[in-house]
């Protein structure tokens, strides 16, 4: 599977009814997103500086998925709009990020190197597109849980640093497949 969207049509994987052959980044973003809420919720308390930070989490992750899904809708017909949002959403991204970063340098933690075993694991897991046969909502709610699934082992039993480093791996991810988009 290739972390690319720049051969798709309008420039994001697109519900065909086929099985989708390049991964969707609105999927990946989104799955970051859900993972971003239940970290703030295990991890950081709902007062004080801590709060401050689950909030920026939170507000980075939330917009740059809905940049991300307005840039992909619009692309096609309005390649300028779309770029624009996509642009937006790898703004975000980066708040995000830096976020998360900050709050393992707090620890005195550092990201993990792209070459550690679990960033390698989680940069050439294969990302999950929506199935042959599902269409809308349901199609993507299925892929955004499949892909939570295959991703469990980082964040279900693990500790808020490892969570926090698994983020900032798949938000890497994330930006990396954004990065690669150009119009032609």
């Amino acid at each position: 599977m290739m972390d690319t969207i720049q051969q798709m049509p309008a420039g994001c994987a697109a519900h065909t009814g086929r099985q989708q052959c390049d991964a969707d980044p609105r999927i990946l973003a989104s799955t970051i997103y859900a993972e971003t809420v239940e970290f703030c919720r295990r991890f950081l308390p709902s007062q004080g500086i801590e709060a401050i930070l689950a909030d920026t989490l939170a507000r980075s992750i939330h917009y740059c998925v809905k940049y991300l899904s307005e840039g992909c809708a619009v692309l096609k017909s309005d390649l300028k709009t779309g770029q624009k949002k996509i642009d937006s959403a790898r703004t975000y991204l980066g708040d995000f990020r830096r976020s998360l970063v900050a709050f393992l340098v707090q620890g005195a933690q550092t990201p993990w190197k792209d070459s550690d075993p679990c960033a390698s694991e989680i940069f050439d897991s294969p990302l999950v597109g929506v199935q042959e046969g599902e269409r809308g909502l349901c199609g993507f709610a299925g892929a955004i849980i499949a892909q939570r699934s295959r991703l469990a082992r980082f964040f279900m039993d693990a500790d808020a640093v490892a969570c926090a480093r698994a983020l900032i791996v798949l938000s890497t991810r994330l930006m990396r497949m954004i990065a690669k988009h150009r119009p032609a």
